[in-house]
């Protein structure tokens, strides 16, 4: 006997194509967690906090949000988690020398050379 799919409650954005992908929710078990079914890629049925509460959020819902949500899905004041970089406010400080406040126009050099004649040291020690 064929197996039904359980109702469709929605739909989402594909991350992999880039088509429209429908949501489902199991209908067993404790977790009653989301999945996605894309015609291109197939069914996916993560249940990491992570997927099913982007599922949970971004979805485009048909008549409503499910009764029953996930129970990993983290509270979320936004509709559409932002990625935004941790670091994004990160203004990098400039190395001043002591007299003036200019910035360091040395770099990496002292470290080249200093490599190198550690190598010229071992490499003579080794005769």
């Amino acid at each position: 006997m064929a197996r039904v799919n359980n109702p469709e409650l929605g739909e989402i954005l594909c991350k992999d194509c880039d088509e429209m992908a429908t949501v489902h929710q199991t209908a067993r078990g404790a977790g009653r967690y989301l999945y996605t079914r894309c015609a291109n890629c197939g069914p996916d049925q993560r249940t990491g906090a992570k997927v099913q509460t982007r599922l949970w959020f971004t979805t485009q819902w048909k008549g409503g949000e499910p009764d029953i949500k996930p129970p990993n899905v983290e509270d979320s004041n936004k509709k559409e988690p932002e990625s935004e970089p941790e670091n994004a406010d990160f203004e990098p400080e400039n190395e001043s020398d002591e007299n003036g406040g200019e910035p360091s126009k040395t770099g990496a050099w002292p470290w080249v050379a200093g490599g190198f004649g550690l190598l010229a040291l071992i490499i003579k020690g080794a005769r």
